[in-house]
């Protein structure tokens, strides 16, 4: 971006990232009995006893399945370390490590504990979350 290394560090203090996912139709909801990939859960990191649903479709949500959208978001919190990575010009692998390590939670993980809430998809997760 141009922005020198110590400016970013002196002034940043966190990032947000958020994507939206479909929520699962309340009104024609049923367990998934096709149940995902195995490849699609280790993808979000979730077990294979996970129980999934999907919407059906009805008159509610006009046939998709889906009813309204909630957020699911990524916070990267600028503590001591990863400034001395940034100055250091770490690379986006290291300071992604660097976060998590802290307790930052991925978009993945975010979307993630919505499938496991029954509130999402899989399918939906990987749609907002993977990059074209």
């Amino acid at each position: 971006m141009g922005v020198e290394a110590f400016l970013l560090t002196s002034t940043l203090r966190g990032v947000l990232a958020q994507r939206l996912v479909r929520i699962v139709c309340e009104n024609c909801k049923t367990i998934d009995e096709e149940a995902a990939s195995p490849d699609e859960l280790a993808l979000i990191g979730l077990s294979p006893d996970v129980v999934l649903y999907k919407g059906t479709g009805c008159e509610q949500c006009a046939g998709m399945g889906f009813f309204s959208r909630k957020g699911i978001y990524e916070l990267l919190v600028i503590d001591d370390e990863l400034k001395k990575a940034v100055l250091k010009s770490s690379d986006s692998t290291e300071l992604r490590h660097i976060a998590k390590r802290h307790g930052m939670k991925t978009l993945i993980e975010s979307g993630a504990q919505k499938v496991r809430a029954g509130l999402t998809t899989i399918a939906e997760v990987l749609r907002v979350t993977q990059e074209v």
